[in-house]
């Protein structure tokens, strides 16, 4: 696991700098404790940026490329006179490899290549390719992904009868639970859009986000008490298996329909919704760049809370690549070790021993 440190020591210079000189050298490991550590310091009348990285743990063109972005971001900040917020974090080069590798894909990726495609497209897809699948784990229980389309063809059945309208915004109350996976895909199946609200927030905020999103509908699909009377409760529901799918969403979904609605933390003030389009979703569900990670019946663990914004990747990208997501009822270390693949946070991975996930093959970090 990388060591990473940041330094920032007190600078008083003035912003009519002359431009940044980046100069490569070889140190002794000894001489500092991190993998990764970014000091700025300032010598005589000239503000020093170093970025010291241990090169057994990353390559010279990655920290190359973190000072590069880090520098362009300083230059604008003390060049441009505009606000901080507005600054580009990333440099001109940097924003095109991002662009090319994770947003619009290389030229013949699936998304370029089917402009129109859906998620809804994209799950149906995965439920005749792989039906007896496992497609939810939780406790005991599972369903198959035949099981799954089941539930979300029944519950978009009864939202429609409510009624839910295509382009109504529906709130719905979510914890970590499979429940949560099934009300996102009814709820786009009818072409309705999806705002989550975790279960968590206190009661205040969780109303603020219902009303500034402006939903006429809220599903409760947490299996805690909600306090919100009215809302249609998922635990309250049962679904007929008997009839056959339909492999397709009730109501056609459109490239530039809005997907869904999700509210940033509100550390900064109160939290801002986010408007994320069908066209943006698919484009990261089918994004070539993760396709190595992407394995049908691999064992994912679900560990994420559903209003945080990589919730949609690190659960629906590998649900409807035909992984098994793996949730869990009182603590994740209960599944951990059954699992393949898994999204934590560094503070969390670094605080767990390794015999802990003795299969697991694929981690992410980040949120930190």
């Amino acid at each position: 696991m990388a060591r990473i440190g940041v330094l920032f020591r007190p600078l008083n210079f003035n912003s009519n700098r002359p431009g940044v000189q980046i100069i490569h050298s070889k140190q002794p490991q000894t001489l500092f404790p991190y993998d990764l550590q970014l000091v700025v310091d300032r010598q005589n009348t000239a503000a020093q940026l170093q970025l010291r990285y241990n090169p057994a743990t990353f390559k010279y063109e990655t920290a190359r490329s973190l000072l590069l972005n880090f520098t362009s971001y300083i230059k604008y900040v003390f060049t441009s006179g505009q606000y901080i917020k507005s600054a580009q974090l990333a440099c001109p080069t940097e924003v095109q490899l991002l662009l090319r590798n994770f947003v619009h894909g290389p030229p013949n990726s699936t998304i370029l290549k089917n402009p129109k495609l859906n998620v809804l497209d994209i799950f149906f897809t995965t439920v005749k390719k792989y039906p007896n699948y496992i497609a939810i784990e939780l406790g005991n229980q599972t369903q198959t992904f035949t099981g799954l389309a089941h539930n979300v063809q029944g519950l978009a059945c009864y939202l429609q009868q409510v009624p839910v309208k295509p382009g109504d915004k529906v709130a719905v109350i979510v914890d970590n639970h499979s429940n949560t996976i099934i009300c996102m895909l009814a709820i786009w199946s009818i072409g309705a859009i999806y705002v989550p609200v975790n279960s968590t927030l206190p009661f205040s905020r969780q109303k603020y986000m219902v009303e500034t999103a402006q939903c006429s509908h809220i599903v409760n699909a947490s299996v805690a008490d909600a306090e919100w009377p009215t809302a249609v409760s998922m635990a309250n529901l049962t679904f007929d298996n008997s009839q056959p799918i339909c492999y397709s969403s009730v109501h056609p979904i459109q490239p530039d329909d809005l997907a869904y609605i999700i509210f940033t933390s509100g550390t900064t003030g109160l939290p801002k919704g986010v408007m994320v389009q069908h066209n943006s979703l698919a484009n990261i569900i089918c994004n070539d760049s993760f396709k190595d990670i992407w394995k049908p019946a691999q064992r994912v663990l679900s560990v994420n809370p559903p209003g945080f914004d990589a919730y949609l990747f690190t659960v629906l990208s590998f649900i409807l690549n035909g992984s098994t997501m793996v949730f869990y009822e009182d603590t994740f270390l209960t599944v951990l070790p059954t699992v393949q693949c898994a999204y934590l946070t560094v503070s969390i991975i670094s605080s767990i021993e390794p015999h802990y996930y003795p299969q697991l093959r694929t981690l992410m970090c980040g949120a930190e």
